[in-house]
């Protein structure tokens, strides 16, 4: 499942300009950056240029490459997505409603992410 992220104009405009500065400070080819992303390359520099509106996987395996880190940019999976539903309604019947337990399952959550192999 393909997961692309809808930010506002202003946070999409931000993240690009973060990440084309990010590319041109360093000394990786888009051919570089693609194979520690597994991204296709030409994708890697549309990405790095900035021609892309919705943060996709590549847009997110880019920008760790790079170091962009992303914390600015919100979420916002669209009311009828109903992978998105399914996943809340997961969360919400693991989750007890305490701080504690809502540590722990973005810890495990988290810890997973890592595992990510797109």
């Amino acid at each position: 499942m393909l997961i692309c992220m809808k930010p506002s104009a202003p946070e999409i405009s931000d993240l690009k300009t973060r990440i084309m500065e990010r590319y041109k400070a360093q000394t990786l080819s888009c051919a570089e950056i693609g194979r520690m992303a597994k991204v296709d390359q030409s994708q890697v520099w549309r990405i790095c240029t900035g021609k892309f509106h919705t943060i996709s996987n590549n847009v997110v395996q880019v920008c760790k490459v790079l170091g962009v880190q992303m914390e600015t940019v919100q979420i916002r999976p669209g009311e009828d997505d109903a992978s998105w539903r399914r996943l809340e309604t997961s969360l919400r019947n693991l989750w007890d409603q305490t701080p504690k337990g809502a540590k722990r399952i973005v810890k495990v959550l988290d810890s997973m992410a890592e595992w990510r192999t797109d």
